[in-house]
Order: structure tokens, then sequence, then C-alpha cells
């Protein structure tokens, strides 16, 4: 029998692609609420290999987490051919490092393999990111990269070499945490274990974050679990609050995992749209005021700038950048 599916609501946008002060997070908090709900969507077939229903062609299909990469990818494959006139038959492969973390590099080479790829080159966003600023030093240098922005939410400490020393990233939404415990320590309501009431409170509370981002300075968040109902009055300045302590603790455990300590950071660099936020580069200037701050890096110039450089004339590679938007199917 199929399991029980979640139909999420449709998302108000902002400016940011729901990575403003508010849906700081969301970056990695809409994926985290897929990451635990994508298991109740799947179907196990009597071979055991777990599908997922996917629409095709307008058709619906059955198909296994490998051959749902493998057509993203032919897709991406086929739309470059197009326009750049190449015949690419190799890639780079940009991924997050929480991606890399999940050792997920076998099922994607599989799946590129089927989209007839038959060479790939695997880097992390943030060796990327300061892959050409470290070209043009004339010494070696500690990098601590701050991604926000598109779907992304990433803190990683580099070595001299280029090497992700460590990586903070896929952190659950501080909002949750705190309602989480105030219904178990406060109001006497125990939800761990229940996978629907979770999620049904995760979604809550993106609705709530956004109505603060529509303009609002108040909302209020409503949550009923079996005969109770339960509301809390939430404000602006307390999410945006939240979310800031957030990044502190980030960028401090970043730093604890990699044995460094702030004079330890040579250069910092920001990429993602939403680290031109104020809030955030004073975030960044507190715990960094000596060091020099790289601002506006754009991932996909990098990559394609580095994707480049390994290209011969017959031999193009092809940067692929946004293959983390089908990271969720690797989390498991």
């Amino acid at each position: 029998m199929p399991a029980a599916t979640v139909e999420f609501p449709p998302r108000n946008n902002c400016r940011r692609g729901n990575n403003c002060l508010i849906h700081l997070h969301s970056a990695s908090g809409h994926a985290y609420v897929l990451r635990h709900i994508i298991p109740f969507n799947s179907f196990e077939f009597p071979d055991g290999i777990p599908r997922f229903r996917v629409i095709e062609n307008h058709q619906e299909t059955y198909q296994t987490k490998i051959e749902i990469l493998a057509s993203h990818l032919m897709n991406l494959k086929q739309n470059a051919q197009i326009l750049d006139g190449e015949l690419y038959e190799r890639a780079l492969v940009v991924l997050p490092a929480i991606l890399r973390n999940r050792g997920c590099h076998s099922d994607i080479s599989l799946a590129a393999y089927l989209a007839g790829f038959n060479a790939l080159v695997f880097l992390d966003r943030a060796v990327i990111a300061s892959y050409n600023h470290s070209m043009s030093s004339t010494e070696p240098k500690k990098y601590f990269i701050f991604e926000l922005g598109d779907g992304i939410l990433e803190i990683s400490l580099l070595t001299p070499l280029l090497q992700v020393r460590s990586s903070i990233t896929g952190t659950s939404c501080p909002l949750y945490d705190v309602l989480i415990y105030v219904l178990r320590n406060t109001i006497g309501i125990e939800i761990s274990g229940d996978w629907l009431a979770m999620v049904v409170l995760r979604m809550a509370c993106e609705l709530a974050k956004d109505d603060l981002c529509s303009g609002e300075t108040t909302t209020v968040l409503y949550f009923f679990h079996g005969n109770k109902s339960v509301s809390f009055f939430l404000t602006r300045e307390e999410l945006v609050m939240l979310n800031l302590r957030l990044l502190r603790v980030c960028i401090r455990r970043c730093l604890m995992l990699g044995r460094a300590g702030q004079g330890d950071v040579d250069e910092v660099i920001l990429a993602g749209d939403s680290t031109d936020i104020p809030e955030i580069r004073r975030v960044i200037r507190d715990f960094f005021p000596h060091q020099t701050i790289r601002f506006d890096t754009d991932i996909e110039d990098c990559a394609a700038q580095v994707a480049d450089r390994l290209s011969s004339d017959t031999r193009p590679f092809l940067p692929l950048v946004d293959i983390c938007n089908m990271g969720d199917f690797f989390f498991y």
C-alpha cells in the first residue's frame, strides 16, 4: 500500500528567494522538510527498490532516485548543448557539503553515466567559491566561506590547500526547535516520533514566516494536535533575532569543528545574493573585524571559470551547479 502523502501549500516569494532575514534558515529548512517527508511518498516495489511517483511526458510513472537524477542530468546536458553548440561528455559537478558528507558520489556517477557523461570531477561549492581568489593570491591562505542564497545556506572553513576542514549546512528551523521545546516543557504536548504532527508544525512555521515576510510585523501560528489547539503569537523582530542567533551559532561551530580561532582565518568570502543584507554582513564583520572580506562571489560564474580551466578544445566540461536541486533524493 502506498504511504500517506502531505501536500505543501504554495510558498510566497520574497525578493530573495526565501533567503531574507525571515526565511534565513529556510534555504536549508525547506529541504529539511522535504528530507523528512519524501520517505513517506516512496513506494516499495517487488524488487525491493523504492520508487517515487513522477510525471513525465504528461504521464504518471514510478522511478528510482537514480532514474530521476539521470533524467534531470540529461535535460541539463541537452539544454547546454543546444545553447553552447558543444557536445558535452564530461562534467564538473559542484555539490554542497551536505551531499559530500552523505556519500552520494556513486549515485551521481551512475546517473551521469546513464545520462551520457563519461568523466566527472567533483568539487565542493566552498572550494569553487575560493578557487579564483586563491589562484590570484601570492601566498596560501585559510578561507572562511559563507554562502546564503538561491536555496543554499552553507558555512565552511578551508585549509590553504583548499580542502574543506569543516562545514555547517542543512540546519533545521530555529522557530520549529523553539516550538517543540515549548510544546513539550510548557504545554505538555510531546510530538517527537509523530511524523505527521512534526510535518504539520513545520508547515505552520513556514506559513508564519511567509506572513511576516509579506510585510506583517506580527502573526499568530496555530497548531492542532489531537483534541488540543495551541496558538503562538510571533513578531518579526523575534524571528529575526532567532535567525541571526542561528548564524552566530553556526559560525562558532564551524570554527570549533575546524579547530580554528577567529584570528586563524585569513580571508572571508561571501557568496549568494542574500549576503548583501546589512544585518548579515554585520554578523560576519563582528566575527572577523580584521580579515579581508570578499563580497558578491557568484558560484555559477566561478564554476564556469573552473570548467574552462579543465576543458580542452575537444573535451569541454559542463559545469553542473544546480544539481543540488535534486539533492533531497540522496539523504538516505
